[in-house]
């Protein structure tokens, strides 16, 4: 039977990739914030000096019962600067969250862009390797060399001039490129450094962590997606569903890390089946309109906040962790997914949906530090909340201008040599 492909492309879903990426941005502007010393807690143990401190820390929720509202009082801070830095916090804390809800979409639009394999799917297949591979690598080669280019410039700028601003970057710099050159140079050109355990990289960018999961996952796909077709999307979700928790209860005694290779294909192999499960099921029209009814309907919304709060108290607790991100990824994809409907409604909002989500998400981290460090000087305790505004919005010019020069750059190669 043949299938009614849908081919526009979704607005709701790139201004949720643009949503997920600011989350992440802002989750990792709350860790340099805190980094800084910013706010903190004294009054309570080291390693839970308030809320965002311990954002993913197993058995942490009693501690959040037993210590309320103590983690909420900052130290050094007004009533004001501390509400805001609060609710900076609770727009943003729990932001690593998102890169589950980037997981669950990049299923899902690996499959609504798949179009009826030709009677040669080896070639179909190898071009959409290519397709996919160049989309990842291309924009971080291009991303890092620049910044790599700039980090190196600042590190000699901060060992030159003695300015008591720069004594906390000197000291973040030198733990970046502090080890072997050929040992940096190899892991982030070959994405892996074979003299660390498992082959882990140590990016410059911590974020990028992610860049070899994602490359991993697409390699993958075509075999969830055989899978799929073959035995159905209840055999797919079943056994990604084993995957997904086993590897979470036993990731200590598998010697597995969730910050690595393998992140998607096990620890969130599930929430990558259910979004190629439903992007399928969205490529038929018949289908699409009625996945969107259901999306869209007002109870959605109640049940997306239910599965939100119910994954975040199983997160906070040991024996329910390995279950919570089968909770809060669905539930966030659809209160998302509702959001950026309502954001692309709005004129000056939407065009938010036009931002490269990838290159957003390549460049955000590395300005982190040295922005709340900069902006700290000024703003003081309300840095986490109106400089975190500041430097969103810096993110998104930036991005704007790198995917400009991109593609300006691709553009230019491509007219002189003929690949």
């Amino acid at each position: 039977m043949s299938k009614s492909i849908v081919s526009s492309r979704l607005e709701w879903l790139d201004m949720l990739r643009i949503l997920c990426a600011i989350e992440i941005a802002g989750h990792h502007w709350l860790r340099a914030c805190m980094h800084i010393n910013i706010f903190s807690n004294n009054d309570l143990p080291g390693l839970f000096r308030n809320f965002l401190w311990s954002y993913k820390n197993n058995n942490a929720g009693l501690e959040l019962i037993n210590s309320f509202p103590k983690y909420l009082i900052l130290d050094n801070q007004n009533n004001l600067a501390a509400f805001l830095t609060n609710l900076t916090g609770f727009l943003f804390g729990f932001g690593w969250e998102a890169l589950h809800v980037f997981i669950f979409m990049s299923g899902f639009s690996l499959s609504l862009r798949l179009v009826e394999p030709p009677n040669n799917p080896l070639n179909y297949w190898l071009n959409w390797y290519k397709k996919r591979i160049k989309r990842i690598i291309l924009p971080y080669y291009f991303v890092a060399f620049i910044l790599f280019a700039g980090f190196l410039l600042v590190y000699i700028t901060v060992n030159t001039i003695n300015f008591p601003l720069f004594e906390p970057v000197k000291m973040q710099l030198q733990d970046k490129i502090g080890r072997s050159w050929i040992e940096i140079l190899i892991g982030h050109v070959f994405l892996v450094n074979p003299w660390q355990t498992g082959w882990a990289t140590n990016f410059i960018s911590s974020a990028w962590w992610f860049i070899p999961p994602l490359l991993v996952a697409y390699i993958a796909f075509p075999l969830y997606f055989k899978v799929l077709t073959r035995f159905g999307g209840k055999f797919l979700l079943a056994i990604t569903l084993l995957i997904s928790v086993g590897s979470y209860y036993f990731a200590q005694s598998w010697g597995l890390n969730e910050n690595h290779w393998h992140y998607i294909i096990l620890f969130e192999s599930f929430n990558f089946a259910l979004g190629i499960f439903l992007g399928n099921y969205y490529t038929n029209y018949q289908d699409k309109e009625q996945l969107q009814k259901v999306l869209f309907h007002p109870l959605s919304l109640v049940l997306g906040l239910v599965l939100v709060v119910v994954g975040n108290m199983m997160n906070w607790f040991s024996s329910l962790y390995p279950w919570s991100s089968l909770f809060f990824t669905f539930g966030l994809f659809i209160l998302g997914a509702k959001l950026a409907n309502f954001l692309i409604e709005v004129p000056f909002l939407k065009r938010l949906k036009n931002c490269d989500s990838y290159v957003f998400y390549l460049i955000h981290q590395l300005i982190a530090y040295l922005f709340a460090l900069c902006l700290n000087y000024v703003l003081k305790g309300y840095t986490p909340f109106f400089g975190g505004i500041i430097y969103i919005l810096t993110v998104i010019l930036v991005t704007s201008v790198f995917v400009k020069f991109y593609d300006s750059t691709t553009k230019f190669i491509s007219s002189r040599f003929k690949f």
